[in-house]
């Protein structure tokens, strides 16, 4: 025992004792509880039991033990425990067993007298002497505290539970007074603050202002323009959409549950239960539902659906430790203990839950998982059957939410296997019949990722590219202007020296008719 009720008060829960001639019989109520978490405690004449949050101890008019023939069993559809504790003496009889408050009663611990030391010197020698029958003395000390620690004060419970306010949740709304006495040990178990003095009325009110206060603006971007993410969520195959459905011929059926010709339809898909999922069956109590207002809680189904659909593919198909967390926090029912008024108000109040609580957060992923939902319930009982126990499952076996398995799917799974298919199908046809756009979650998603584009907008590199452009091209310019100088320059050079060969020329020419006429006149002297 880690002494709990010094965290948290504990529960004195109604009990009632019997006995044989060789045993006495506990019989403790304690209903939603985890019965693999109880502790027992059995020593000379007392028994101490212990369940969060539930604490019980009780002193015998004679003595019991604990020898190996002890045991104890849970009866989960009464919620109640029966312990049999062997008698130390066999045959002998407990007087005054139905005296509960006196067997409640803190056992009273042996005064122990003060002795006044008169002369410290005479002590001295037994000091040194009695060492180690002091340091014995220090350990008894500290187990007198432990046993001290036990004696807390019980209270006789009333002899019945009474309603505390008459607010009603839990499957077809059949629970009350559940969750009051668990808050003290489980604050977190859902996020409506008072859920025993909450109308119903009142709790969708509160779900859409808190979902309003989550949403992260911030989140949703990141998700939404990193495409990977979301990708590899819609790439995953489930396994309700594995697998071509037999007798369906139509081309363009993949076998991936998105065929929707009539034969495809009415054609059967194997969705036998393994042999874990029987035991677990098994496991489950034995008891009639029929709620009053079924569509209630068919749609609370969807819910739940959708709640696991979305977790199944967050982690591929591999349930991890936040998967409890997970599917409470998107279902508005295990988290808020809503109860919807229309298939409408169900699936937005999923969707709007999936963007604003997962890891990942998008439009596409959600409206993909809402089609898982469509696929399960067209499936038919044993799908969602499998779906149910999954996820009950893993609920059960969390350390907070394990409450919400008791309240809610643990009366799905028995329900849902007396439900008829002509009202599953009425469900699948209401549900495809759906369909809502990003503007009726009431998140301002179209202005986001409309403001989310135009900053994408690659403006920066375009004004670096046309300043590169420029640049080149100015240098380009400079480079054809000096080009074309150099040129003129290179046509002034060679126009100037044309000019002097041609004058070279012409004066030799006239040199030479010079030569040649001065010739001609010595030629006509002679």
């Amino acid at each position: 025992f880690l002494e709990p009720w010094r965290i948290a008060p504990m529960i004195t829960p109604r009990f009632r004792l019997e006995q044989t001639d060789e045993f006495v019989l506990v019989l403790i109520h304690a209903p939603f509880v985890k019965s693999n978490d109880v502790d027992f405690y059995i020593l000379d004449d007392q028994f101490k039991f212990f369940v969060s949050p539930y604490f019980l101890r009780l002193t015998f008019p004679g003595m019991v033990v604990e020898d190996g023939r002890e045991s104890a069993e849970y009866d989960i559809d009464k919620g109640q425990f029966t312990v049999r504790i062997p008698k130390q003496t066999k045959g002998e009889h407990f007087d005054g067993l139905d005296m509960l408050t006196t067997l409640l009663a803190k056992k009273p611990t042996p005064s122990t007298p003060r002795i006044e030391v008169l002369s410290s010197a005479s002590t001295k020698g037994a000091e040194a002497e009695g060492g180690d029958e002091d340091d014995d003395d220090d350990d008894d000390g500290e187990h007198a505290e432990e046993n001290e620690n036990w004696e807390i004060d019980q209270q006789l419970p009333p002899a019945e539970e009474p309603a505390l306010s008459g607010v009603h949740y839990g499957f077809a709304n059949k629970y009350e007074g559940v969750l009051g006495r668990l808050l003290s040990e489980l604050p977190d178990v859902v996020m409506l603050s008072d859920p025993e003095h909450c109308p119903a009325e009142e709790r969708g009110a509160l779900r859409q202002e808190h979902e309003q206060a989550q949403f992260s603006d911030e989140h949703y971007l990141a998700d939404f323009m990193d495409a990977e993410t979301a990708q590899s969520l819609l790439d995953y195959t489930p396994w309700w959409a594995k697998g071509r459905r037999g007798g369906c011929y139509t081309p363009a059926c993949r076998g991936d549950g998105a065929c929707y010709s009539p034969a495809c339809r009415s054609a059967p898909i194997n969705c036998m239960l393994s042999d874990a999922e029987n035991e677990l069956l098994l496991r489950l109590p034995r008891k009639e539902l029929l709620p009053e207002r079924t569509s209630i809680v068919l749609l609370g189904l969807v819910d739940l659906l959708f709640a696991y659909c979305y977790d199944i593919r967050l982690t591929g198909g591999e349930h991890n430790v936040e998967s409890a967390w997970t599917m409470a926090a998107i279902s508005s029912s295990l988290s808020w203990l809503h109860t919807p008024d229309s298939i409408r108000d169900v699936v937005i109040a999923c969707v709007r839950r999936s963007l604003c609580f997962p890891l990942v957060r998008s439009w596409c992923v959600a409206m993909r998982v809402l089609d898982d939902v469509r696929r399960i319930i067209r499936l038919g009982r044993p799908a969602v059957l499998k779906c149910l126990l999954d996820m009950r499952e893993v609920v059960v076996h969390d350390e907070i939410r394990y409450i919400l398995s008791d309240i809610y799917l643990t009366d799905y799974c028995i329900w849902i296997q007396t439900i008829s298919a002509r009202r599953l199908q009425k469900l699948y046809s209401a549900l495809s019949g759906v369909v809502i756009s990003k503007e009726d979650v009431a998140l301002d998603l179209p202005l986001l990722e409309a403001l989310a584009l135009e900053q994408q907008e690659p403006v920066p590199e375009a004004s670096e590219s046309s300043e590169e452009s420029d640049a080149e091209s100015g240098e380009e310019s400079e480079e054809e202007s000096s080009s074309e100088s150099e040129s003129e320059l290179d046509s002034d050079d060679v126009s100037d020296s044309d000019d002097n060969t041609k004058q070279a020329q012409t004066a030799a020419v006239v040199d030479t008719e010079v030569v040649v006429v001065t010739s001609a006149v010595d030629r006509l002297s002679v």
